[in-house]
């Protein structure tokens, strides 16, 4: 499986995403660095029951 990780973030470091935005500013700059947007194609699957859990999606 590819390295997918995302989130919806701006340039001005606000989110489209309530879970992200709810996080200490100190909090999220620390996952900042290990974030980053990826474009999906509609009805994608991303896992399915009984996957491995790699990484975690962030919708906005």
């Amino acid at each position: 499986m590819p390295d997918l990780r995302v989130c919806a973030v701006t340039p001005r470091g606000t989110t489209g995403n309530r879970l992200l935005a709810g996080i200490p500013a100190a909090d999220l700059d620390l996952l900042l660095p290990d974030l980053e947007t990826i474009a999906l194609d509609q009805d994608v699957v991303l896992s399915r029951a009984g996957d491995e859990v790699d990484h975690v999606f962030f919708p906005p």
